[in-house]
């Protein structure tokens, strides 16, 4: 399908085609381009603003599909004033689009929401080259997924979103963060907050507002972050990342910058017990990397930081 029509509705008349009427064709699973494949390109000419009217549905049972927003070499932006995208369907790849000024009000996802999948199979969304700028929703600012989905950001940037628990991402189910930007985002826990198993590679997360900093892992959650930075993030520039009860944060090749201390801490949480001691920080080292076990607080009350050297 290809989008010749920039503004919002369903036949419109005339040979226009909107973005709307594209995805309501993803609908019909035999449907496909002339080059046999499932994606929705666009030809706007000079115009590479698409602003919808109302949330984008992405019905249930509808099969995998993609979204090219190159047009005219130039990436075509979504806005809208409510949430512009819910998924619902088996799998989506996004790629070259940004989605800007997206607001879920009190629900989740100000940009896209990947709802819970209720089949056996993961519900997908991948955002290659991909923007989301200023979005806000009561969690995951611009991204907010529930359980048994799978994420993936590659090439991606998350500029100046807000959400409670998360500004940027709020991953429920799995996370892949590769070669992403994370930045100036804003929220009473952490730009990206995982609930299932996380990975974070090569990615920068910087200037970020938060109780959390930039990355923070639910109780029972495990997240792998490697090769990447971690700088200024936190209410106060110094709290980098943070792992609650027992969340498991695991750090090979991170370099940690901040504002206060020039280190950064690593985690606040509630107690977790190793042996019979509460620790605020538990650390093993070996050859493979740095492993984090975190809590804010021993029984003394005192709050321990860890420093990666640069």
């Amino acid at each position: 399908a290809v989008v010749t029509c920039a503004d919002d509705g369903t036949e419109l008349g005339g040979g226009k085609v909107t973005l709307r009427d594209a995805v309501l064709a993803m609908a019909d699973p035999a449907f496909t381009n002339a080059a046999g494949a499932r994606v929705i390109t666009f030809s706007l000419g000079a115009v590479s603003n698409v602003t919808l009217n109302a949330q984008l549905d992405i019905a249930s049972g509808t099969k995998p599909f993609a979204i090219d927003g190159l047009n005219g070499g130039r990436g075509v932006t979504i806005s809208g004033p409510s949430r512009l995208v819910r998924h619902d369907g088996d799998g989506l790849v996004l790629s070259n689009l940004t989605f800007r000024g997206g607001n879920a009000g009190a629900e989740n996802g100000g940009a896209i929401l990947v709802t819970k999948s209720d089949t056996t199979t993961n519900r997908t969304l991948t955002a290659v080259n991909c923007a989301f700028d200023g979005n806000a929703a009561q969690s995951g600012g611009a991204v907010a997924a529930g359980a048994k989905t799978h994420l993936v950001f590659d090439r991606c940037t998350f500029f100046g979103n807000t959400g409670n628990d998360a500004g940027a991402v709020l991953a429920g189910g799995s996370l892949v963060l590769a070669d992403t930007s994370v930045l100036s985002n804003r929220s009473g826990s952490a730009a990206i907050f995982v609930w299932g198993e996380g990975v974070v590679a090569k990615s920068t997360l910087a200037f970020n507002a938060g109780t959390g900093g930039a990355l923070r892992v639910a109780s029972g959650a495990t997240c792998g972050v490697s090769d990447s930075l971690f700088s200024f993030n936190g209410m106060d520039g110094d709290q980098l990342c943070d792992a609650q009860n027992e969340g498991t944060l695991k750090l090979h090749g991170v370099k940690m910058l901040s504002g206060v201390t020039g280190g950064g801490s690593l985690n606040k949480g509630s107690h977790t017990t190793i042996g019979e001691t509460a620790y605020p920080l538990f650390a093993e080292f070996d050859n493979e990397g740095f492993d984090i076990y975190a809590v804010s607080r021993a029984k003394d009350g005192v709050t321990h930081r860890v420093f990666l050297p640069l």
